[in-house]
């Protein structure tokens, strides 16, 4: 007999549940990790780093919790769902530096040292707390995006996200795409050729060089299709103020597309990794935002790119 699915309610129970686990985990590692930890230390940037790793290890398990959680009641998906599962993380990371700044008060009323001193260290690790909060949000967005498109498009989960790697079918290598449909002759020869070397890294399993490929690709196809269209482009509604339609960014390009109708609204559906991925071709980005990304971003990536050459064949 096969098990019943879960209400909307038992899901969210379960998943509080597996929350509560996995933050007592996190709390005993770090309680391994370090003997003392005191909000002065914080301010003064000993241990600022450590409080923001907690924060993220917090909201990065709540996301976990969801998807997985997601594979069995999809409703958890929804944009209201999840706007309340952003609204928590936020207030996870907020409240955590409520108690640092409770302990900075008692150090300052141990230590005796000015008021003064007090607010401005208050005031530094409230601006902390806020960047720290919306970094959280912004990563659980992030891999939310991708497990939801995942999940809409029946696509396997993989590294960075749920389950097995392995569990990602391979690329046929020998898989072909013609790009008549392209005005450019020299940009169909470029994207004929690039087609056959993201199958070539996919099977490589070189992520990165998938995604980068895949989102140029996407890029030069949407840039060709609305260069032809260039007028219906820069009346729509979401096209951006710059007129000059080589300087719009994936995202412009993939909106206005979707806007226009020349593509359809699947492909803005999915194409969030893609966007945000797509600037892994510069290193300091990628450093800087903390990008991860595996099997099932390179996938996804694929998969838009496919989507797009249907659509226009």
């Amino acid at each position: 007999m096969p098990t019943p699915t879960p209400s909307l309610e038992q899901a969210l129970e379960h998943e509080r549940s597996l929350y509560a686990e996995r933050v007592f985990r996190i709390q005993e590692d770090r309680r391994a990790k370090t003997t003392r930890r005191t909000a002065a230390t914080v301010v003064n940037g000993v241990s600022s780093d450590d409080e923001r790793n907690y924060c993220m290890e917090l909201a990065a398990a709540r996301v976990q919790c969801r998807i997985e959680m997601l594979a069995v009641v999809p409703e958890l998906g929804s944009a209201e769902n999840l706007s309340k599962l952003y609204a928590e993380i936020e207030q996870t990371a907020s409240l955590h530096y409520v108690t640092l700044v409770d302990g900075l008060r008692r150090h300052h009323a141990a230590t005796g040292s000015p008021e003064a001193v007090f607010n401005a260290q208050r005031a530094q690790l409230e601006r902390h707390s806020q960047s720290v909060a919306a970094e959280a949000v912004a990563s659980a967005k992030r891999k939310m995006d991708i497990a939801v498109a995942a999940k809409q498009w029946e696509l396997p989960s993989g590294a960075g996200i749920s389950g097995s790697a392995a569990a990602v079918p391979q690329v046929a290598v020998d898989q072909q795409r013609h790009f008549h449909f392209i005005a450019d002759p020299d940009l169909k020869v470029v994207l004929e050729r690039d087609y056959q070397e993201i199958q070539r890294a996919f099977t490589a399993g070189c992520w990165k060089s998938v995604i980068i490929l895949s989102g140029g690709a996407i890029e030069a196809i949407l840039l060709d299709l609305l260069q032809r269209n260039s007028a219906v482009a820069k009346e729509s509604t979401r096209a951006p103020n710059q007129t000059d339609l080589t300087r719009w960014d994936l995202k412009d390009l993939i909106a206005v597309s979707v806007d226009c109708k020349l593509v359809s609204d699947s492909v803005e559906k999915l194409s969030s990794p893609v966007r945000e991925y797509r600037n892994l071709i510069h290193p300091g980005n990628e450093v800087r935002n903390k990008l991860k990304f595996g099997k099932e971003e390179a996938r996804i990536a694929c998969e838009v790119l496919n989507i797009v050459h249907r659509e226009l064949v």
